[in-house]
């Protein structure tokens, strides 16, 4: 593919205009030993201008973005390196570091493998590491924990293992953390309990050990949770489920002694709620908010009883899983009306 580059700003509508600030020769040259080791034919020789986007979609990227606009610079800065969906295999380059001002490191869904650098924890500016999808191994470096900028960690769907080091507790910033489909073992840092800044955490598919810690009903900004199959025991703590800002919780396969479902705030906006196989006993909750609730999971407990009467009111809701339990009673005619999705 014919690859023309030239040093532009980017205006509204998609016009472009001519810049005179080029790209730094160190830069360039940190993109050429970075597209060596993931497999692109890149060649800048710290002669030609950065920013360009080839179309692109939720699956593929192949972009990298400037900032020209630097006060007292005259040159510009590589700020991202979107390279997803591309089937790129080597391993994640070190060489990441030479750009100073790097925000985004974004190669999900490719066939790399090796470690984490933790050079990479010395990025001053880096605000997003995406390495979904791929092939990487060893453990999590606790460098990574320095980079107070960092927003989002994802490294789901890898061959990662070991223990989550103590100093990510330490990212002040942290929104997203995703640590599923892994083989992570050993129990949450207690250092979490300072990411209060967090809004999205998957940690299901992995060997993690111990209880699923208290200080998660801390993180008032948590949107989604989503612990299932994770390793962790039981019970789930009532803070959670109790958190305003919670729309999607997720925990199945929980190990340990059989509890009763914690209390759901008739308040809390869930539009996914599972609790599939979590050792639960007792009765179904008596009211649910409906108004937003498209999936409701409590398949393969213990709970008795018959369906409340409250429920009649998700009779909207997309997909209602009871099964598994020792429930009695009579089947809600309005559950008969809805059918497959029951």
């Amino acid at each position: 593919m014919l690859l023309i580059i030239l040093c532009v700003g980017l205006l509204p509508f998609g016009f472009a205009s001519i810049n005179t600030t080029c790209l730094s020769a160190d830069e360039g040259n940190a993109l050429n030993e970075i597209g060596r080791k993931l497999g692109k034919d890149w060649d800048f020789e710290g002669r030609l201008c950065c920013d360009w986007e080839y179309p692109s979609n939720d699956t593929y990227e192949n972009n990298v973005r400037c900032n020209c606009d630097r006060s007292n610079s005259t040159t510009c800065n590589v700020i991202a390196v979107s390279l997803k969906g591309q089937s790129l295999q080597g391993i994640l380059p070190l060489e990441f570091v030479n750009l100073r001002f790097l925000e985004i490191i974004d190669l999900t869904r490719n066939y790399l493998s090796g470690t984490i650098p933790p050079q990479w924890g010395s990025m001053e500016h880096l605000r997003n590491i995406s390495l979904i999808g791929n092939r990487l191994n060893g453990s999590i470096p606790k460098e990574l924990g320095n980079i107070s900028t960092l927003q989002t960690l994802t490294v789901e769907d890898n061959m990662m293992s070991g223990i989550i080091p103590e100093e990510l507790g330490n990212l002040s910033s942290i929104e997203r953390l995703f640590f599923n489909s892994n083989f992570f073992t050993g129990e949450l840092p207690a250092s979490f309990a300072k990411l209060t800044t967090m809004k999205e955490f998957r940690i299901g598919g992995n060997n993690f050990s111990g209880k699923i810690p208290d200080f998660i009903g801390q993180w008032r900004s948590l949107e989604s949770l989503r612990i299932q199959a994770s390793g962790l025991e039981g019970p789930i703590p009532s803070n959670i489920t109790l958190l305003e800002s919670l729309t999607d919780l997720r925990i199945s396969d929980l190990r340990g002694r059989d509890t009763p479902i914690p209390p759901i705030s008739s308040t809390t906006r869930f539009k996914n709620l599972i609790l599939r196989s979590c050792n639960l006993i007792g009765q179904l909750p008596e009211s649910l908010a409906p108004q937003n609730l498209k999936v409701l999971d409590f398949s393969f407990n213990k709970l008795n009883g018959s369906i409340p009467p409250g429920f009649a009111e998700l009779n909207r809701t997309d997909f209602i899983y009871l099964t598994g339990n020792l429930l009695s009673g009579r089947v809600p005619n309005w559950m008969l009306t809805i059918g497959d999705d029951m």
